[in-house]
């Protein structure tokens, strides 16, 4: 003979199920990532390579700062530099990476603060092919320098220690997107000379030889030798600034960036960036040697979209 139904137990129970399973989706949620509420994090970068590529290369700093932040964050950038410094200039993006001889520039006019800074330093050449007769800087006078865009660190510094030596009969530039493109364009005969941005922390410790003109040699990435007729003094690889308004006050982003060479995980993840690591970093601290190319230089107005990794 069949038992009872309890109906208000079997009531209760449902109820009960009921309201666990509608909490299920927010808590599953704050486990699994950012919290959905909060407003996407942008994190601009300095277009000096093609977006893919810049995607790809810091796609381990977004996630971290995705983790370390707890907000989605989007990375950024735009076609060309003059797009991206007038886009940095309106406080367009909350996190920026870029160039320090930029940092000055974005903290007075789009009222960033600076973060850090990557530890590993860069400097820019001047290279002629070896059978070029140009042997001097003096020599590139009223010839051509294939080089980065005009905005980019290894350009500015090139023309500025250029300018008085070369004043009366100056070189002509042809800027290419990269230094590798401008690379090219000295290899297939289209400029005189090219400027090319390399890693100095193993060229600063170089062994001398007895041989100068050996010393000025450089080998490519497809082993072809150039000469160097002039390097730059060394620059910061890149730095990060960020609108302060628009972070968590209680994240010491820049503490945390400077830790991250302190473990292994944290120097996998570097590796994975490009980056030795990074150090405290002050705009006051850039040599007054690297301005802009041109102080009364006005940005065009630009309607381009912007380029996201989503």
């Amino acid at each position: 003979m069949p038992g009872r139904t309890n109906l208000p137990l079997i009531l209760t129970l449902v109820l009960l199920l009921g309201s666990m399973a509608a909490a299920l989706p927010a808590t599953a949620q704050t486990a699994e990532g950012p919290a959905a509420d909060a407003e996407p994090v942008t994190l601009g970068i300095l277009p000096f390579a093609s977006p893919k590529s810049l995607f790809q290369r810091y796609a381990p700093l977004r996630d971290w700062l995705s983790q370390t932040l707890d907000r989605e964050v989007r990375i950024e950038t735009a076609r060309n530099f003059e797009t991206f410094l007038g886009r940095t200039d309106a406080g367009r993006y909350d996190l920026v990476l870029t160039g320090s001889h930029l940092a000055r520039r974005a903290r007075t006019h789009g009222d960033y603060r600076p973060l850090v800074a990557a530890t590993h330093r860069l400097s820019a050449r001047i290279v002629t092919p070896v059978d070029s007769p140009i042997d001097s800087v003096q020599d590139l006078a009223g010839h051509t320098i294939a080089a980065p865009p005009r905005l980019s660190m290894g350009t500015v510094a090139v023309r500025y220690l250029l300018d008085l030596p070369l004043a009366d009969n100056p070189p002509e530039y042809l800027y290419y997107s990269h230094h590798e493109t401008a690379l090219d364009a000295l290899q297939r005969g289209l400029a005189d000379a090219a400027i090319m941005v390399v890693d100095d922390e193993a060229g600063s410790a170089r062994p001398e030889t007895r041989d100068p003109d050996r010393e000025r040699l450089i080998s490519l990435r497809d082993g072809q030798l150039v000469r160097m007729l002039m390097r730059t003094p060394r620059f910061p690889g890149a730095v990060i600034l960020a609108r302060e308004d628009r972070l968590p006050a209680t994240v010491d982003l820049a503490g945390q960036l400077t830790a991250l060479s302190d473990t292994p995980e944290g120097r996998e993840r570097l590796g994975r960036i490009g980056h030795r690591g990074f150090e405290a970093f002050d705009t006051d601290a850039i040599p007054d040697m690297m301005p802009l190319p041109d102080p009364g230089f006005v940005l065009p107005d630009s309607d381009d979209p912007a380029v996201t990794d989503h």
